[in-house]
């Protein structure tokens, strides 16, 4: 029992300080990207898109799953860490040598000689990572999120602050490559210097054949997935140019900016309160919607004002320059509202056991993406995104014919539970529309202080959409800002923050 609740206390304590980590990174993020933005070209941004294309494949590889399979595996011992340390070496070595001969092939690919250097240069992370990784593995076996967070933190900071001198000082697109560098070079001394276990000249290919099975799988499951996310960038790079790829990159970042911050911490608790009551067909319909209600209260008003002020939010993040990417950060952001919704269901789906439901949903993803990019390839990048969105959608349905099968929560469920916050959010919207409308007007004797007249723009639009979200929360008496609420202001929740909010499903 004593072992049980310390469990519990770590897994609490854990999940506090992945938010704490994903919360800071974020917030140490934007205003480094904001600065780097403006010194940098959209085409360098672009370069080093490429060859990160090739680096994430390099990453997966050097894993090989093993990571995962020490996790799973209940009874990890120092071999077969050692084991696994001295195969991610030998493996990383091996997958750097291939992709620095590999090098010139992909910049021929790309039609970008820079690619070269870039990949050779930047792909020393994998090196680096090799001598580390395994630390970070223990770290999260063990719990212990904290040592993790406050490492992302400093590294993250740390880097960015280079990165930001590098930059004022002309370096260009090295500026991006170092900071990878140094950002994982920093992880590697912060995990020996707190790690919690040291390697000896240990090893068993016995060990490893016994997480080879379930390391495989992950494997698979990881170099398909990411294969898939990034069939755009590598379309959009072969086909298009460096520049387009870098507006894509950065409308799709940027909405992940504010989705990831309203709606993760939402997804993360929610698989394992379902998964408990899972034999409960009315709480487990019950509580589906409230949190498709809790996801879309601030996400569905948030992404359409979003889409109103994109012009006067990328001038002030990152400048004018980026103006091509403000047309697919629109549609991004409409992307945005439907990801919620479709984790929602999914997640819950999952949790319940119905395994086969998210195969097939996996698969229809896929088939989505493969169909989208053959039929918009050539049209334009906005095309293809807009075929994302109904790829999106059309899991939303698939999911939604068995949520109704399951748990009597469908399509027309879902459109009445969310009606109000698109409305909210569309009357929001076109009021902050005019709003800037008329703050542009007001600050045109300022319009060539471009980053001035932005700021003026985006804070007091900021200030107006809050005023707007709370008036309206409160004038239609929504039932997930209701709840909210009255969750926030339990005095039980100063003393015990994290179990309130596991409370949410009930």
């Amino acid at each position: 029992m004593e072992e049980a609740t310390n469990l519990k206390q770590k897994a609490v304590k854990g999940a506090f300080w992945s938010y704490v980590s994903n919360f800071g990174i974020q917030i140490l993020s934007i205003v480094p990207s904001m600065i780097l933005a403006r010194l940098i070209s959209p085409e360098e941004y672009g370069l080093v898109a490429m060859s990160a294309i090739f680096a994430g494949f390099a990453f997966i590889l050097s894993d090989g799953g093993f990571g995962n399979a020490l996790i799973q595996k209940k009874d990890a011992d120092h071999l077969d860490y050692c084991s696994v340390f001295y195969f991610n070496i030998v493996i990383c070595l091996a997958s750097y040598t291939v992709f620095f001969f590999m090098a010139p092939y992909c910049a021929d690919f790309f039609g970008k000689q820079e690619v070269t250097a870039i990949m050779r240069v930047s792909m020393l992370c994998l090196v680096i990572n090799a001598f580390s990784s395994i630390h970070t593995t223990i770290f999260r076996k063990n719990l212990n999120f904290k040592v993790i967070a406050q490492r992302n933190l400093i590294t993250t900071g740390t880097s960015a602050f280079i990165a930001i001198v590098m930059a004022f000082c002309g370096f260009g697109y090295w500026t991006l490559v170092f900071q990878g560098i140094l950002q994982n070079l920093f992880d590697c001394i912060i995990n020996w210097s707190r790690r919690e276990w040291t390697p000896t000249l240990s090893f068993s290919f016995q060990r490893l054949k016994g997480m080879f099975g379930y390391g495989s799988k992950v494997f698979l499951i990881m170099i398909i997935g990411y294969g898939f996310n990034k069939a755009y960038d590598v379309t959009i790079g072969k086909f298009y140019s460096a520049s387009s790829l870098s507006f894509y990159n950065r409308a799709t970042a940027t909405s992940d900016i504010f989705l990831n911050t309203f709606s993760g911490v939402m997804q993360s608790v929610s698989a394992p309160a379902f998964a408990q009551i899972q034999d409960d067909k009315e709480r487990t319909r019950a509580n589906l919607k409230r949190l498709v209600q809790l996801s879309s209260l601030f996400i569905v008003p948030i992404m359409l004002s979003l889409m109103a002020l994109a012009e006067p939010l990328f001038h002030f993040m990152y400048s004018s320059k980026w103006d091509a990417a403000i047309p697919l950060f629109r549609i991004a952001c409409f992307l945005a509202i439907c990801r919620p919704i479709s984790d929602a269901l999914y997640g819950v789906i999952m949790a319940n056991g119905h395994g086969n439901v998210g195969l097939t949903n996996s698969i229809i993803e896929k088939i989505c993406i493969v169909v989208t990019i053959a039929f918009t390839w050539n049209l334009g990048i906005e095309y293809m995104l807009i075929g994302r969105v109904i790829g999106i959608l059309i899991q939303i349905c698939y999911m939604c014919v068995h949520s109704k099968r399951y748990f009597s929560f469908g399509h027309l469920d879902i459109i009445k539970s969310i009606a109000v916050y698109i409305l909210m959010g569309i009357i929001i919207s076109a009021i902050l529309y005019a709003f800037d409308y008329v703050l542009t007007i007001a600050t045109s004797h300022i319009a060539h202080l471009e980053y001035l007249q932005s700021c003026i723009r985006t804070i007091a639009d900021a200030i107006m959409g809050i005023v707007l979200f709370i008036a309206f929360n409160k004038r239609f008496k929504n039932e997930a800002y209701t709840f909210l609420i009255s969750l926030l202001s339990d005095r039980a929740a100063n003393s015990r923050p994290l179990a309130k909010v596991m409370n949410i499903i009930k």
